[in-house]
């Protein structure tokens, strides 16, 4: 009779299928069989965040790669336009967002059971109006008027923290950005300043003044992140990605003047930073604390006919890259830049650019989000936003819907 050892040699060897065979043999060799299942799903995934055993998690990985889901209802919703950042998230298996019912309440609502958790009243705070915000976890980061920053626990409303300017001055919402990383909060505003605050102490860290030349690139900033050791932006005009880093303020364009950046397709996971062109191409950078490096850049969707230039979007789930572009939605694997699959027509190719893609999954079900809508016919006509909602699950084992497995890019 074999040992363990040799019998664990032997399954090593075994594709899915004849593991899944030699899973159910003998009680043995279905407890040996488990760390392979393991092995399979960190190899694939960081970390794997939904309960059960690691054969249910591998089976639910499997599906994701052979394109395996089950549509789930999709619904429309017409909301007023009262605050561009609509914060979304995954709670308790669930999408829930931060959505402004007016300029003073936004009520904690999950989404698709259109329940409202409870209503985070900015008066009570203290609060005029906020600029800009982000949800990180539970916790709900927002950059008001003043210039200060409040943190909410969006679960019981409560406010954790406050961090305020050494002046309160007044700042308009049209430049202002706010992004949270690791214990670090990054905001951005009128005054050509950014500003890192430390979570923990909740005081100012670190005042990055931008020279009279950036300046110019800066009259307006599209988009936002932050790795650990710096800061990326993407201008308005230009799209030219610039870095800056942290310890040494010093910036460079990460690309060259021909690469523009599509609007809000900017994420980042870990040390990782991924990027997408207004013509398909992924830029994946790698921070190595002394430069952020060019890893991979991958030609993921063909280029635009025409001059037609889709508005596309970025997700980052652990080391999952969800890209979106000419109604494509492929998933790729951030340290690698292989392709995991791709859902054909999953959403549609719209050019309109006050159209915004957002997504976000725990692992089991994917939620995607579209809000069509213009602010200028909102402030002339009060024409409200439509809100579309799509969900895919890959944990269905029956009438599973099939997708052709996707090459290795």
């Amino acid at each position: 009779m074999l040992n363990n050892l040799c019998i664990n040699s032997l399954f090593s060897f075994l594709d899915d299928h004849s593991l899944y065979r030699a899973n159910q043999v003998c009680q043995n060799w279905h407890t040996l069989t488990d760390q392979f299942w393991k092995s399979r799903c960190l190899s694939c995934l960081d970390e794997a965040p939904y309960e059960g055993s690691w054969k249910k998690r591998f089976k639910i990985i499997r599906n994701w790669k052979e394109g395996r889901y089950k549509d789930c209802p999709t619904f429309h919703t017409t909301k007023e336009f009262l605050h561009i950042n609509h914060d979304f998230i995954i709670d308790n298996h669930q999408p829930i967002e931060v959505y402004p019912l007016s300029k003073q309440s936004y009520p904690i609502i999950y989404t698709v059971k259109s329940k409202t958790a409870l209503n985070i009243h900015l008066k009570d705070f203290n609060i005029t109006s906020i600029v800009g915000s982000d949800l990180q976890g539970h916790t709900w980061f927002v950059l008001t008027s003043l210039g200060e920053i409040v943190c909410f626990d969006i679960r019981t409303g409560q406010c954790l923290k406050r961090m305020e300017p050494e002046e309160k001055v007044y700042i308009s919402s049209i430049y202002s950005k706010i992004k949270v990383i690791n214990q670090e909060v990054v905001t951005y505003y009128d005054d050509h300043q950014f500003k890192i605050w430390d979570i923990g102490t909740g005081g100012l860290k670190q005042t990055i003044r931008i020279s009279e030349f950036v300046k110019d690139l800066l009259d307006g900033i599209c988009t936002l992140d932050a790795t650990s050791n710096f800061i990326v932006y993407i201008p308005d005009k230009s799209r030219t990605p610039l870095a800056l880093q942290k310890k040494d303020p010093t910036i460079k364009p990460l690309m060259d003047s021909t690469f523009r950046a599509d609007f809000h397709c900017m994420v980042h996971s870990g040390p990782y930073l991924a990027i997408l062109s207004q013509t398909g191409q992924i830029c994946i950078f790698k921070d190595t604390e002394k430069d952020l490096s060019l890893t991979h850049c991958l030609t993921a969707f063909d280029p635009p006919l025409r001059g037609d230039e889709p508005i596309g979007a970025l997700y980052a789930h652990q080391n999952w890259l969800f890209a979106n572009k000419n109604g494509e939605l492929k998933i790729l694997d951030i340290k690698t830049g292989n392709q995991l699959c791709i859902i054909q027509h999953a959403l549609p190719p719209i050019t309109n650019y006050d159209t915004k893609f957002e997504f976000c999954t725990n692992g089991i079900k994917l939620f995607a989000r579209i809000i069509l809508g213009d602010p200028i016919l909102y402030q002339k006509y009060k024409q409200p936003f439509t809100y579309k909602y799509i969900t895919w699950n890959f944990d269905n084992r029956q009438s599973q819907k099939k997708q052709p497995r996707a090459p290795v890019l």
